[in-house]
Order: C-alpha cells, then sequence, then structure tokens
C-alpha cells in the first residue's frame, strides 16, 4: 500500500473513530472503512484463522446461517440449551434478531466471509461468553477477539472505548480496563470460537457447548446488572473521593490558629 493510499485510510479511520466518540452506540462508522480490509492487520488475522483447523474447513465451505433466527421458536426449547439461551438474552436485552448490515462486496474474499460470519454470530458469542451487549460487554467481547485473532476492527474499538470513557465517564475506566482483562483471559484459554456451526446446536445444553470450547460461565447476561447502575456506584464512589480530597485540601490551608479556634467554637 503506498504512502498516499495509507494516509488516506488513517484520515478515513480517523474520522470513523471521531464519529464514535460523539456516538459510541452507533459502530456503523467503522464498517464503512472499506479500504480497511486489504490492510496488513486484517490479513494477520486471516492467516490466524486459517492456521485454526476446524475454522480453515469453515471458510472453504463458506458456511452461513440457513435463516433468520426464529426467537419464538428458540423460545420453546429446553430453558437450559443454548438456542433458549441466546433467545432469552435477545429477549431481555430488546435486541433486534438482525443488527450488523450485509458487506456490499462481490468477491467474497476470504477476509469478507471472516467479517460476515463474525458479524452474524456475534449476538451469539454474547449470550455464550455471558457478555453483556452493553459497553462494558463490547468491550469485553472485543478483547475476546483481539485475544483469538488480533482482529483490527476490535482493537480500534477498544481504542474508542479508552477515549470515551476518559472523556464522557473517567470513573468507568477501572471497569472498562476489568472487562478488557476478563475478555483478553477468556480469548486466551478458550478455543476459537468463530469456528462453531451455532444454528446447528440450538438444542444442546448450552453447559455442554461452553464446556467444550473450555469456558466456565458463571452467570447468563440477563442476570448480570445493567451497566446504568453499575455507573451510579462508581460515579457515587468518585464523587465521595472527591468530596473527601476537597474537605482535606480545606483543612490544610487552615493555618494552626484557625483550626485551634474552631475546635472550641
Amino acid at each position: 500500500m503506498s504512502l498516499a493510499k495509507k494516509t488516506k485510510l488513517a484520515l478515513k479511520l480517523a474520522w470513523a473513530v471521531i464519529k464514535l466518540i460523539k456516538n459510541p452506540n452507533d459502530i456503523s462508522p467503522i464498517f464503512n472503512v472499506g479500504e480497511f480490509k486489504n490492510h496488513m492487520s486484517f490479513r494477520q488475522a486471516l492467516a490466524k484463522a486459517r492456521a485454526d483447523s476446524e475454522l480453515n474447513a469453515l471458510f472453504n465451505e463458506r458456511y452461513r446461517s440457513p435463516k433468520i433466527h426464529d426467537m419464538n421458536e428458540l423460545l420453546q426449547l429446553p430453558a437450559n440449551s443454548l438456542g433458549y439461551t441466546f433467545a432469552k438474552h435477545m429477549q431481555h436485552w430488546k435486541m433486534d434478531v438482525v443488527f450488523y448490515p450485509e458487506i456490499d462486496d462481490p468477491t467474497n474474499d476470504d477476509i469478507t466471509y471472516l467479517r460476515m460470519r463474525s458479524r452474524e454470530t456475534h449476538d451469539i458469542h454474547h449470550a455464550v461468553l455471558g457478555m453483556k451487549p452493553d459497553h462494558l460487554g463490547e468491550m469485553s467481547i472485543s478483547a475476546y477477539y483481539l485475544a483469538q485473532l488480533t482482529i483490527p476492527l476490535s482493537a480500534v474499538l477498544l481504542g474508542v472505548g479508552f477515549l470515551v470513557a476518559t472523556i464522557k465517564k473517567p470513573w468507568m475506566i477501572e471497569r472498562l480496563v476489568e472487562s478488557i482483562i476478563q475478555g483478553w483471559n477468556l480469548g486466551k484459554t478458550s478455543k476459537q470460537i468463530l469456528a462453531v456451526k451455532w444454528e446447528e446446536q440450538w438444542h444442546r445444553p448450552v453447559d455442554e457447548v461452553r464446556a467444550e470450547l473450555g469456558l466456565d460461565i458463571k452467570y447468563e447476561t440477563w442476570q448480570l446488572p445493567h451497566q446504568r447502575e453499575i455507573e451510579k456506584i462508581e460515579k457515587a464512589k468518585l464523587d465521595m473521593l472527591l468530596n473527601e480530597k476537597s474537605e482535606d485540601q480545606a483543612t490544610k490551608t487552615l493555618s494552626p490558629a484557625s483550626i485551634f479556634a474552631r475546635s472550641y467554637n
């Protein structure tokens, strides 16, 4: 890639990041940077994907979801099944079945397939990994993807996550780091999550499917607190800390005489 093309790509990516910072709920700007798929970081992710025998077989088959998932149908399955767990996750968080747009790329090359398969299974991954579809959960799953395949868009999203937290919600930085560490460690220790044909295993016990991947998930996403509750707690901690610091500073600025006088008032 020439210097001019690299510069153009960097500027487009920077503009996409700015849009993400303004509205973290809309990640479409990142997906619109189509030229990014030819970058060496994507080629690295593809090489790692091809190195996994099961995922490599999926690439060769070009396996895709045979149909749109029917949530009502999946909710009729046993409560401990993969299908029910996924449908319950989607129902609880009031999510649409189709979230990511189709990729308009007639070449259907390996990178295009990797991106499309990642998108159509993303919500399933959230449910299987026990990661909520909120900002912390997205950071956690981005770290998971990064650990498994060094997917470049995941790295970009993590960078944006830190920028958003630093600028808008600094009291959430520690929670953000904890979520990233959790996702990274899980991604390093579990089997390749993109290699699974989830759509053919809806009836199976979800714990059994998780065990095959090396996952030990303690809670389902609908059993976890909403992020707004976590933010209230963390914001209250910060407010208390700042108030304590202000009081300490006020005490330090008083002269010994004034401190003595106040103690007898």
